[in-house]
């Protein structure tokens, strides 16, 4: 997508093509653009035009599995005027309207996920860049949400600050390998604030609220493991010391499930900011946002990864709420206590990373 403005004044978003003969190496812009948009040249053009195209292969035999399916044809998501419309092409350069729908705001995404798993149980997710989603089927053409009201996929509870500031336009992978589970995987990465997000791994499950996409960070997170410590099992009471002193690096992958009956107050200090749940108002709180969390009364699962500007925490089984946060880190430590009673931890591993970057 282009937009051309001339003295600050309104612009105008066409869709062209650039392609490469050299893998890449240079492109060459196609002689026949634009090849959506032309129209757009004789009008003022609006901020809220037609930009962020979305281009993905669909067999109608075959779904997305197969990109090299010869039944198979281009799908175009393109946001246009406040609705995610959908175009096909059999060659990207003449493309045909198909369909629309309407509420979400750029950045759009269509793709499928298997039901828990069940690759004969597919649904496709639609949402845009606040992260907001529609579950339902797509036959090609068009798209149908079953979802009465978009479903939020990020969360930062009650608090004046909307999610999508720290977690906004998040893209998919599409062609990714296969799972464990032989179902395509669905990797994502988003803007954050500061920052580019660690890819999490997006699967749909049944949740006590209903079907939900979870996400939880990709498995590849293991190749940044530096130091590991198990303390599966670990029992801590109002008096025990901090389980989680040893570690100083900064960078962590935590992974915790506390058992919740007759549990005290958790809190967690990640590098000086405090994670606390209640196992009375079922509510997580950090950083001045606080969440309701369904079913804590029984288990809480909690994946924490710790980077130097930000903290995000994964709550419910699978990941079934996304809490991002750009937050200021103020050391290097991380702690754990309990107060009002005993907590057992039946899972318990703090893996300490290795920075990506040369200078940790």
């Amino acid at each position: 997508g282009c937009r051309y403005g001339r003295g600050g004044g309104p612009t105008i978003q066409l869709q062209g093509i650039a392609y490469s003969t050299d893998a890449g190496r240079t492109f060459t812009k196609y002689e026949g653009n634009p090849v959506v948009g032309a129209d757009e040249i004789y009008n003022t053009g609006r901020g809220d035009g037609a930009r962020d195209p979305k281009i993905f292969w669909f067999s109608p035999s075959e779904g997305i599995s197969n990109p090299l399916a010869r039944d198979g044809y281009w799908v175009m998501l393109l946001f246009e005027r406040g609705k995610h419309v959908i175009y096909t092409s059999k060659d990207c350069k003449t493309w045909e309207h198909e369909g629309e729908v309407d509420g979400f705001h750029e950045c759009p995404e269509l793709f499928p996920l298997a039901v828990d798993g069940d690759p004969d149980n597919v649904k496709w997710i639609m949402y845009g860049a606040s992260g907001e989603y529609h579950i339902g089927d797509f036959n090609g053409k068009s798209y149908t949400p079953e979802t009465v009201d978009k479903i939020q996929m990020n969360h930062l509870g009650d608090n004046q600050t909307p999610a999508w500031q720290f977690f906004y336009a998040a893209q998919t992978f599409n062609n990714m390998p296969l799972g464990s589970d032989g179902v395509p995987r669905r990797v994502q990465i988003a803007w954050q604030n500061e920052q580019i997000s660690f890819p999490t791994e997006l699967t749909l499950r049944h949740t006590p609220q209903g079907l939900r996409v979870c996400m939880l960070p990709v498995d590849e997170i293991s190749n940044l493991y530096a130091r590991s410590r198990n303390l599966d099992g670990t029992k801590l009471s109002p008096q025990s010391g901090n389980p989680l002193g040893a570690f100083d690096g900064g960078l962590y992958d935590i992974e915790l499930v506390a058992d919740m009956r007759n549990a005290g107050r958790i809190e967690i200090d990640i590098r000086g900011n405090a994670l606390t749940v209640d196992p009375v108002t079922s509510t997580l709180a950090f950083c001045g946002n606080e969440l309701k969390l369904p079913s804590v009364k029984d288990r809480l699962y909690l994946r924490i990864v710790v980077d130097n500007h930000s903290t995000d925490i994964f709550a419910g089984e699978h990941g079934a709420f996304h809490l991002p946060n750009i937050v200021e880190q103020k050391h290097k430590n991380l702690g754990l206590t309990v107060s009002g009673a005993d907590v057992v931890f039946p899972t318990l591993r703090v893996r300490e990373l290795e920075s990506i970057w040369a200078n940790k």
